[in-house]
């Protein structure tokens, strides 16, 4: 139905939802409020990831690195913009002006979204005929190495991705859920954990920029394995580091590394796969992930619980960054479709 439209029912949900949380008054209302924002939210990654990469063959590694960096440049910003709002005026007024300033954005940003060039009689930039770049009115066939979503599913290609992504989310979401507790448990203030989570979003803008430009070179299965190794290594420093420019280091790598990992994940399904299915087959990639992810904040809990520690989790953390790396560095792309 184009991204569009979805993006549009996304914004609603997101709106609805922070409104339900300005209004809630028990656990259950805000559970439902928050299921909503996560409807919504869902749609916000993976179509304008797919939409930017149909509108360029020029720059699209830099394109894809662009949008993707504004995940984390609003992390950057929300979370300030939220502590002064509820500083100043209460956490139910905060939940009802990030509703309308969230749902707002992402509704206006979504009317001037079209799915693909061909709907304005154009190719994409940078496959026009003459001079490089130029537009140009005729149409290209579709390619044999597009793939449909069911095509995609048939491909061991396909499930090597979904892998390397759900190896890659469950330590990344232990991380965003723990690293605060780490810093305390650590005895660093949880002011200054949280300081940490900010860099963490804004280094990933920066790496989002660099990385994407040098998959160009070096290939976006590469590139996601240097990102991975890199995580890895990050999540080792943790163990042995201690006091605050430790955690400062780790949140400076790590999110430069690991933060570019979203953008050159959509970049390499679209490698692999084409472009006619791509927001379709990230939706999925990406859904998968999430509900491998989801579980390792709770798993992560429980083993501090039971050993008053974070080490076990933070060495399970490394091997499964460390198996993405491999994985992404062995994996080939699907053989192409026969026309």
């Amino acid at each position: 139905h184009g991204p569009r439209g979805t993006l549009l029912g996304a914004a609603s949900l997101i709106a609805l939802g922070f409104i339900g949380c300005s209004l809630a008054r028990d656990l259950a209302s805000m559970t439902l409020s928050y299921a909503a924002i996560g409807l919504g939210t869902g749609a916000t990654l993976s179509l304008p990831t797919a939409t930017i990469q149909r509108w360029f063959v020029r720059w699209r590694g830099l394109m894809v690195g662009i949008v993707v960096a504004g995940t984390g440049l609003g992390a950057f910003i929300f979370a300030p913009l939220t502590d002064y709002l509820i500083a100043q005026y209460g956490w139910r007024a905060a939940y009802s002006v990030i509703a309308l300033v969230y749902g707002g954005v992402i509704a206006i940003a979504a009317s001037f979204l079209i799915s693909e060039p061909r709907m304005k009689g154009l190719r994409p930039f940078g496959d026009g005929e003459g001079q490089p770049g130029k537009p140009a009115l005729r149409i290209p066939k579709v390619s044999p190495s597009e793939f449909t979503a069911a095509q995609a599913f048939r491909s061991g290609a396909f499930w090597g991705l979904a892998a390397i992504s759900v190896l890659s989310f469950m330590p990344s979401f232990f991380l965003n859920a723990h690293l605060v507790p780490y810093a305390t448990d650590r005895e660093i203030a949880a002011a200054d954990g949280a300081r940490a989570m900010g860099m963490i979003g804004l280094a990933s803008v920066a790496g989002r920029l660099v990385l994407t430009v040098a998959a160009g070179r070096i290939g976006w299965m590469k590139s996601l394995a240097l990102c991975y190794a890199v995580a890895s290594g990050s999540a080792v420093w943790l163990m042995f580091s201690t006091g605050l420019p430790g955690l400062y280091v780790f949140a400076g790598i790590y999110g430069f590394f690991w933060g570019s990992t979203l953008a050159l994940f959509g970049g390499a399904v679209s490698s692999f796969f084409g472009l006619k299915a791509l927001s379709e087959l990230l939706g999925l990639l990406l859904g998968l992930s999430v509900l491998g992810g989801a579980v390792a904040p709770f798993l992560a809990g429980l083993s501090f619980d039971l050993t008053g520690s974070y080490l076990i989790a933070l060495v399970l953390a490394a091997f499964s960054f460390a198996a993405a790396a491999i994985f992404s560095f062995l994996l080939k792309p699907p053989k192409p479709q026969v026309p």
